[in-house]
């Protein structure tokens, strides 16, 4: 399992070639050490909700069940996390569609950002799939994705499921939050379960109101249980 992820990234010939074979609308450029790609992101792609997989047609082959393209800028750093920009004006400012004011959207979590280009373009075609996908079916295709401290939570979950192990930085982020003396009286003070209202402030069982932040919770919990935290 990875304990820690890199934040270098490096730009390598094959990523380039890869690029331009698949998204020809999108123009290259370099600027001390960073690299830019700007232009028409287009993709086409489906989604299983049995799977929960995506599949992706690329370079131009128009089958999926999204047909779509999004201006954007694909900013790649060599010493710090890559940054997308949504550029067209399409996406809404606004948390609910992971779009910030400057422009730059949410793609990935706080702790399972992206350790190579090739995922840096794979999460980029998931996010805007996922816009498309909700434009069209007024519903997300993998399900809300929260904010704050229960984001936190979600991530820290799904996270774990693909072998990522962030509880030190997880721990970290939730004691910098708002809501830090709150959720660290029930992670230190009273076991987790199911049916306890949800921490979101809802009168609903938690395992049902915020499933994947319980389960966030309890491991959580559980790993620094072990360590006798």
């Amino acid at each position: 399992m990875l304990l820690f992820r890199a934040l270098t990234m490096q730009v390598h010939e094959n990523n380039l070639f890869w690029i331009q074979e698949n998204f020809p609308e999108l123009h290259h450029r370099v600027v001390n050490k960073t690299h830019f790609f700007e232009g028409l992101f287009c993709f086409c792609g489906s989604f299983s909700e049995e799977l929960k997989e995506y599949t992706f047609f690329l370079g131009g082959v128009m089958v999926g069940e999204v047909c779509d393209a999004y201006k954007v800028r694909i900013e790649i750093y060599s010493d710090k996390l890559p940054v997308i920009y949504e550029t067209g004006g399409r996406i809404p400012f606004s948390t609910d569609y992971h779009k910030y004011g400057n422009g730059s959207v949410c793609a990935w979590g706080v702790l399972d950002w992206p350790e190579s280009v090739a995922e840096v373009f794979d999460l980029a075609l998931q996010f805007f799939f996922d816009q498309s996908y909700f434009q069209r079916h007024q519903k997300w295709p993998r399900g809300e994705y929260y904010h704050g401290e229960l984001g936190l939570l979600q991530n820290y979950y799904q996270a774990t499921l693909r072998g990522i192990r962030s509880e030190e930085l997880c721990m970290k982020l939730l004691r910098q939050s708002l809501e830090a003396k709150y959720i660290n009286s029930i992670l230190v003070k009273r076991k987790i379960k199911g049916h306890h209202p949800c921490i979101c402030g809802s009168t609903d069982h938690f395992r049902r109101c915020h499933p994947d932040v319980f389960k966030g919770m309890w491991l959580l919990q559980k790993h620094f249980q072990a360590k006798g935290v």
